[in-house]
């Protein structure tokens, strides 16, 4: 998901997509989800960037995106997304730097 430099509003849709709006749209109100292409209905809101944690991960038993609640800073051990209750890692990745990747 890419952010912009105006604020958006994160929310979780009935069909399982995180996606971001510029205006808060209210919990059950039926929204196009462009991932699937058909109308869902928005299942929660998730609290501002600014405050939270923020990365996303996957949950693979229901095979959608989990987005992190915890508090900044968060040491990742593990991720946790609130609204639907799941703990969850992220896969550290791989960076090549003068001494060789790490």
């Amino acid at each position: 998901m890419a952010r912009a430099d105006y604020m958006t509003f994160t929310s979780r849709l009935s069909c399982g997509c995180l996606t971001d709006y510029y205006l808060p749209p209210r919990i059950g109100a039926e929204v196009l989800c462009m991932m699937h292409d058909k109308t869902a209905k928005v299942k929660s809101r998730y609290p501002s960037l600014s405050s939270t944690c923020g990365s996303i991960g996957k949950d693979l038993e229901h095979d959608q995106p989990l987005r992190c609640t915890n508090k900044k800073p968060c040491d990742g051990k593990p991720h946790y997304d609130k609204p639907e209750a799941v703990a969850f890692y992220i896969k550290p990745r791989l960076r090549s730097g003068k001494e060789g990747n790490c």
